[in-house]
């Protein structure tokens, strides 16, 4: 799309937009739904403690929270400029409270589930913040809202998949 100068513009919200952003529910969706498939925590499963305790307050409708927080959010960013930058803010921010996370409950990741769970979680976060954050500068620099919004996606995916890690023992 382009504007009255001539120039390219890439903030408008099209039909793509929506196309990305339903993509992005189902991937949420599934990331989110694999912690019954766990009887226990587990390296590639390791349960965002977010969604646990979600699951103990609205049993199955876990699945609908990060999605619908998803949904009111890119309603809310699509087709403003600001958008870029705010998903690189937040990325970042979530990110840091991530590793805080991490780093605070280290300790009781080595008594239970053990070194090699919490170091394949430590890493998992890494990979997944580092690929968020890196697209959302991607997004900032080249003024791209798709990228931004892949970015915006990866976040969501991250927090429904491994984000904030519970390191502890629970039963489904």
């Amino acid at each position: 799309m382009t504007n009255t100068a001539g120039s390219k513009v890439d903030n408008v919200s099209s039909p793509m937009d929506y196309k990305r952003a339903a993509v992005g529910i189902a991937i949420i969706v599934a990331a989110s739904g694999l912690m019954p498939f766990a009887d226990d925590t587990t390296p590639l499963i390791p349960i965002p403690s977010h969604n646990f305790a979600a699951w103990l307050f609205l049993s199955w409708g876990y699945l609908l929270f990060l999605p619908a927080v998803f949904v009111v959010s890119f309603r809310a960013l699509a087709g403003r400029a600001i958008s870029r930058t705010w998903v690189l803010g937040v990325a970042l921010l979530v990110a840091a409270f991530d590793a805080y996370w991490i780093s605070t409950y280290w300790s009781l990741g080595l008594d239970y589930p053990g070194h090699a769970f919490v170091h394949a979680v430590a890493i998992e976060n890494a990979l997944a913040f580092a690929l968020v954050v890196g697209l959302a500068v991607v997004g900032v620099v080249r003024r791209s809202s798709a990228v931004s919004e892949y970015a915006y996606i990866g976040l969501f995916v991250a927090l429904g998949w491994c984000a904030f890690p519970l390191f502890g023992h629970f039963d489904l």
